[in-house]
């Protein structure tokens, strides 16, 4: 129960969308036995005191981007997800850091990320955000990543912005053969159909293993431990990119946020936010020039992962005409290119009609 009182003048707040923060005090009336009928006891809402620290304005988050350089806008995320930038040793380290959160600020962006223990994987996809969701290991079947048919109840992919699967090594997927059919159709059009359920989900797909440091080589095969779940051109195809978690440092000191920086809290709810913008999209697509006969999935997931580093890195932007293309090109384009570049040496490995093949090259349209 709420106090008349307090739902008249709170009750936009506490019935609005997404999360409410407040004090609350409660009152209780214990049972009353002596009366007939029967009192039973009752709690009842009889204070409240919103004190969310921040308040969610795309706009100035985006207006506030303009004042800094692209050295300086990295920094401050670094800082925003709890780490220090002044203990990465170079761009590159910080960048791949950094690309973790693609799937944080772009729709069913799926990536695999092998990287050695303790670069923090676990920490970034299971603490940083409250809209993402981590899996570690375990048996994950089509029952409980897509639908319940006893329960009926949708799974693990419905809801967040993205399902990490950690450990995927020692994941049980069940019937490999009925799961990579849902996941493929899933990967490709985030639609699934489970025992009759026809379900839809906006959230990426993340792929987190370790690898052993004779194993760090896009050039080499990587993929052999995984489950055979993995070992086909099919579903990896459907996976936009590959994360070099080796590229990242191990967790030390150094490497933990001190002094200011900006709110974790506020910083996952932007990075939702801009999930629904889709003006970046647009720009790239303006943007980034290809060759016509370019295959359909290597562009669409090269235009993904480079929308993903632009709203990350480049929130400000409007249109393609205030884009710094010397920027765009070397902080998303090149990246996007060389994440996917992986995927295709992987399947290579695995099938030999795609040995040697490349990924269409790409350019920035002046």
């Amino acid at each position: 129960m709420i106090e008349p009182s307090i739902w008249e003048t709170y009750k936009d707040e506490l019935v609005k969308n997404g999360e409410t923060w407040g004090i609350i005090k409660l009152g209780y009336r214990p049972p009353d036995d002596t009366v007939k009928p029967r009192l039973s006891g009752k709690i009842k809402l009889v204070g409240f005191k919103n004190f969310c620290p921040y308040t969610v304005d795309l706009d100035y988050y985006k207006e506030m981007r303009s004042h800094f350089t692209i050295d300086e806008w990295i920094d401050v995320l670094l800082g925003a997800i709890d780490y220090n930038a002044d203990g990465y040793e170079s761009d590159l380290q910080k960048l791949s850091m950094l690309t973790r959160l693609l799937p944080f600020v772009e729709k069913r962006v799926n990536l695999i990320e092998l990287a050695p223990k303790g670069t923090g994987k676990s920490y970034v996809f299971g603490h940083v955000s409250k809209y993402g969701l981590l899996v570690d290991g375990g048996k994950i079947t089509r029952t409980k990543m897509f639908y319940d048919a006893n329960r009926r109840k949708p799974g693990y992919i419905c809801g967040p912005d993205f399902l990490a699967i950690d450990e995927v090594k020692l994941v049980n997927f069940g019937d490999e053969n009925e799961m990579r059919s849902i996941l493929q159709g899933y990967l490709e059009y985030g639609t699934f159909n489970a025992n009759g359920y026809n379900g839809e989900s906006d959230a990426g797909v993340v792929f987190l293993g370790n690898i052993k440091e004779e194993k760090m080589n896009e050039y080499e095969y990587m993929l052999g431990e995984l489950p055979t779940l993995f070992q086909e051109t099919a579903l990896l195809d459907r996976i936009h990119g590959f994360v070099k978690g080796w590229d990242i440092p191990r967790m030390n000191d150094s490497l933990k946020v001190t002094g200011w920086a900006l709110n974790s809290e506020y910083f996952c709810s932007i990075l939702h936010e801009l999930r629904n913008d889709m003006s970046y999209s647009a720009i790239v697509e303006k943007l980034v020039k290809g060759p016509d006969d370019a295959d359909t999935r290597d562009a669409k997931a090269i235009k993904k992962i480079a929308t993903a580093y632009l709203k990350l890195l480049f929130p400000n932007v409007q249109s393609e005409m205030n884009v710094d293309k010397t920027e765009f090109r070397d902080y998303c384009l090149i990246p996007a290119m060389k994440m996917r570049r992986i995927i295709k040496l992987q399947q290579g490995f695995i099938d030999t009609e795609y040995k040697g093949k490349d990924v269409p090259f790409f350019t920035v349209d002046d």
